[in-house]
């Protein structure tokens, strides 16, 4: 194979393609040591004076020493051609893998690290966080696969050291391109709300991604998952995340209390400080609190307790949140590569998980087999009490036509597809009469829907309500077809005084639907529907997401 060159240093393989950019293994041929360089993508046309902008920022970015943050040696430029130039940096090559990995082949799987490993981790990144916070530098992605493993110090720290890497990348891609995109372009499951919104950032959001990273490290799996990264946003922003210790029960009260004032909605609502966080989560881990990233265990020292691992692995508790997507890849017994990149499991057979009590709590004494006899008859009597109290309330759902409650809604009206002399369907109107004003301090918009596609803002409208009824036409600047577009069209209470980007994601904020069909011998014209009729959701797609 013909060798790749770039300046000094040898290209020898490729670890990875990001929307970012593309990283390297590399040799430096003068120093003689393998560094990782990433390529970055950058465009001029979205910032003029992008070469002062990006060496101001590649300064920053270099000026951060701390051993949990990676080291970048250089950056230079490949040339310049039309309207693209084409940058690089130089970095340290770390031997493991990401905490992406690590996560991918344990806890989304059902197995835990110990309470020790997990404060290790997060002590040592939040200590990484708050040194560059007090630099003035903001990350904008905090996310596991930008947390790099180097090799374990100790036999007690089966994780490995965090290094965080990718530190103001966002900001050396020029200032020019909207937070949307960035989302779009990496992933939204880390995002914080005023980030998604494309709020002004600062330190807190750094904090918020951190909090997601844990959330996932104790349950397996990230609060918000849906099927398109606007859906995800849209639930970063409104949505409520699931008390994680209804995903993973082992998850004590205070620990839960901890992992949700991380992710909180209001910036001002999360702890101060990265590390603040991390002392609150050794507290209710109940280990004690590293005071620097020397408070390492101890050579061959067995971990003190597990309260996150049950004696086997669990997948879901809550049959209405699933452990993880039906995308993920199915299980295989994972091998060790580089020593950090998957700690010590390496594999599924050699991982002995740990039964665990919480901090604190008392065994509970052994019933006699008396006690036993009478327990189970109260049981009994219980639960035929149960069935007659259910049986009465069940047995007209189980034998009516379908066994659920009905939605049955008449049109409020429609929305009608047209053509222009320049194209087809790509006008839209909406007429719509006995339609109820929108909530208190909300406006409604209308949204053209197609939930396959999350790679653009869907088209939407502000409409007024007049005399309780709504009339609007909309006609596509690009002339778009809109019918073949979209799938749905619904109407939202979006807040007043916000320009909305997304449907607002609290489904009882989707007022009105309809739902369109793609056949040549279709109409144009779609009945429009209410979402909520006598207190029932419609099972319709518009009015649950």
């Amino acid at each position: 194979m013909e060798q790749q060159l770039l300046g000094k240093y040898e290209l020898l393989v490729s670890l990875g393609r990001g929307g970012m950019g593309e990283v390297w293994k590399a040799r430096d041929t003068q120093l003689r040591r393998y560094v990782a360089i990433k390529l970055l993508n950058a465009d001029l046309q979205a910032n003029p004076d992008f070469v002062a902008h990006f060496m101001r920022e590649a300064r920053l970015v270099a000026s951060l020493h701390h051993p949990n943050i990676v080291q970048i040696h250089d950056f230079q430029f490949m040339g310049a051609q039309t309207a693209s130039v084409n940058a690089y940096m130089v970095m340290d090559y770390i031997e493991g893998g990401t905490l992406s990995d690590y996560m991918r082949n344990t806890v989304r799987k059902g197995f835990f690290p110990t309470a020790e490993a997990i404060v290790d981790l997060f002590a040592a990144i939040s200590l990484a966080l708050d040194y560059a916070h007090q630099k003035g530098m903001v990350h904008r992605d905090i996310k596991p696969a930008n947390i790099l493993l180097d090799k374990p110090v100790s036999a007690g720290n089966s994780i490995g050291v965090p290094i965080l890497t990718d530190f103001g990348i966002a900001r050396l891609q020029g200032s020019g391109t909207s937070t949307l995109t960035h989302a779009l372009i990496g992933t939204p499951l880390y995002i914080s709300p005023e980030q998604a919104a494309d709020q002004k950032v600062d330190a807190r959001s750094d904090l918020y991604s951190l909090g997601i990273v844990l959330y996932e490290m104790l349950t397996g799996r990230p609060p918000f998952r849906a099927d398109s990264a606007i859906a995800i946003m849209m639930q970063q922003m409104y949505g409520n995340p699931t008390d994680p210790a209804r995903i993973n029960p082992r998850i004590s009260p205070a620990l839960s209390a901890v992992v949700l004032q991380s992710i909180a909605k209001d910036p001002e609502a999360r702890f101060p400080t990265a590390t603040a966080m991390a002392v609150a989560l050794a507290q209710a881990l109940d280990v004690p609190v590293p005071l620097n990233l020397s408070n390492q265990v101890a050579l061959g020292e067995a971990p003190e307790h597990n309260p996150l691992q049950p004696a086997t692995p669990f997948f879901g508790i809550d049959p209405d949140i699933p452990f993880f997507s039906s995308s993920d890849e199915s299980y295989t017994p994972a091998v060790a590569g580089p020593a950090g990149s998957l700690g010590v499991y390496q594999s599924q057979q050699s991982f002995t998980p740990v039964p665990a009590i919480y901090p604190g709590e008392a065994r509970e004494p052994r019933l006699s087999g008396r006690g036993r006899r009478w327990v189970f008859i109260a049981l009994m009597a219980c639960g035929l009490l149960i069935l007659l109290g259910v049986g009465v309330f069940v047995y007209p759902l189980l034998f009516s036509p379908t066994g659920v409650p009905k939605v049955t809604s008449s049109a409020v009206g429609q929305i009608a597809f047209s053509s222009s002399p320049s194209a087809t369907n790509d006008q839209v109107r909406i007429d719509l009469t006995h339609v109820a004003s929108p909530p208190a301090n909300t406006t409604y918009y209308g949204w053209l829907v197609n939930p396959n596609n999350d790679t653009s803002s869907p088209s939407h409208w502000p409409l007024q309500v007049q005399n309780g009824a709504i009339h609007y036409l909309y006609s596509s600047p690009q002339h778009s077809d809109l019918l073949s577009q979209n799938e749905w069209f619904v109407i939202t209470a979006e807040p007043v005084n916000s320009t909305p980007i997304i449907p607002f994601a609290d489904p009882t904020r989707h007022i009105y639907y309809a739902l369109f069909v793609h056949t040549p011998s279709s109409s144009h014209t779609f009945d429009v529907k209410q979402c909520v009729l006598g207190g029932v959701t419609s099972s319709a797609a518009p009015c649950n997401r």
